[in-house]
């Protein structure tokens, strides 16, 4: 279809591309410069990953060729991005209220998603609350929580509608789609429906009922979204969906996801260690993990703070044991003797 609209001859252009079909990321470098089509090859990306293109054969070079760093809006152009929907709604909003929600807005990276979604609850707030013809004001605004809370207390509100079963399920789903990179950087993770079962132990009915709960219309905050953007048909999941998270936003903003992934990346820290420190120390490392001590701790701390708490501060516990063993090249027997009767 490029060829014929080129104008040029399709067999010509079908070999060079199979040609590049091996590596996606030779063949994008070479479509742009073979004479037969031009071919445009669009990339989006945040500019906190384009170090990483390094890591791709002649990507840097193809990059730095046609490089369009999109800036942040003005005030003014942040301006017309709030009244300018509004009044395509036939809505009304307060001068004050603009003031406010461009002072909130700030410098946080998130400007752009974090406005829009405020914008989004206090439309729908002032829509189910307004009173003789009343324009939307800062008491709308805050009443969803404004820039800082908004979205969290939204996460929150589909988060509080699952049973407690469900609960567990969430926690395992957020935390298997986020991560967070050896720079601290938060990262989506997508995987397809078949994956999550695996991770939560849920089967595809229980699990896709609690995805629906987080793409609902209105929400969003797990893609894909509920209905097809072009036709409006409805997008129905299955094992080979895939899941994600709409927006790196909403690892930053939503309180409970960033406990969880705080949790999940300092489990996973302390689990490379184990998995390092383990290796040296076969011999008697199996009774590090039935010393009763460590048992009734466990415990202890279970019933304190509940599972997730309690299993990082018993792999924290045991991490340090193990540093021990490893700093004083000493085995498990001996650590239990040179060990004081009371331990915490």
């Amino acid at each position: 279809m490029l060829a014929r609209a080129a104008g040029v001859d399709d067999e010509a252009v079908t070999a060079n591309l199979h040609a590049l079909a091996g590596d996606p990321h030779l063949w994008r470098a070479e479509a742009v410069r073979q004479p037969e089509a031009k071919i445009y090859v669009v990339l989006t990306m945040r500019s906190d990953f384009l170090g990483d293109c390094s890591q791709f054969w002649e990507l840097p070079e193809a990059i730095n060729d046609g490089q369009y760093l999109i800036p942040r809006l003005t005030r003014d152009e942040r301006r017309e991005a709030i009244v300018g929907p509004i009044a395509v709604g036939e809505g009304v909003i307060t001068d004050p209220l603009v003031n406010q929600l461009l002072n909130d807005v700030g410098d946080n990276r998130d400007q752009l998603p974090i406005l829009q979604h405020a914008l989004m609850r206090t439309w729908d707030y002032w829509l189910s609350h307004r009173r003789n013809g009343e324009p939307i004001d800062i008491s709308h605004y805050n009443a969803t929580g404004g820039m800082a809370e908004a979205l969290s207390r939204h996460a929150d509100e589909a988060y509080a509608e699952l049973s407690d079963a469900q609960k567990m399920i969430a926690e395992k789903l957020f935390k298997g789609l986020t991560e967070k990179g050896a720079d601290n950087r938060e990262i989506r993770r997508p995987m397809n429906v078949q994956e999550i079962c695996e991770l939560t132990g849920g089967n595809e009915a229980t699990v896709t009922a609690v995805i629906e709960v987080f793409r609902r219309e209105g929400r969003s905050f797990l893609m894909p979204p509920p209905t097809d953007a072009l036709t409006g048909a409805p997008v129905n999941l299955n094992f080979g969906s895939l899941i994600d998270i709409s927006h790196e936003s909403l690892i930053r903003n939503w309180d409970r996801l960033k406990t969880w992934v705080d949790e999940e990346s300092r489990t996973a820290r302390i689990y490379r260690r184990l998995a390092e420190t383990a290796v040296l120390h076969r011999e008697g490392g199996a009774g590090l993990w039935r010393d009763p001590d460590l048992q009734r701790f466990y415990r202890r701390k279970l019933q304190q703070k509940g599972f997730g708490k309690a299993r990082v501060a018993a792999a924290r516990k045991l991490g340090i044991r193990l540093w021990i063993m490893v700093r004083d090249q000493i085995n498990y027997d001996e650590f239990c003797r040179r060990r004081p009767r009371r331990q915490s």
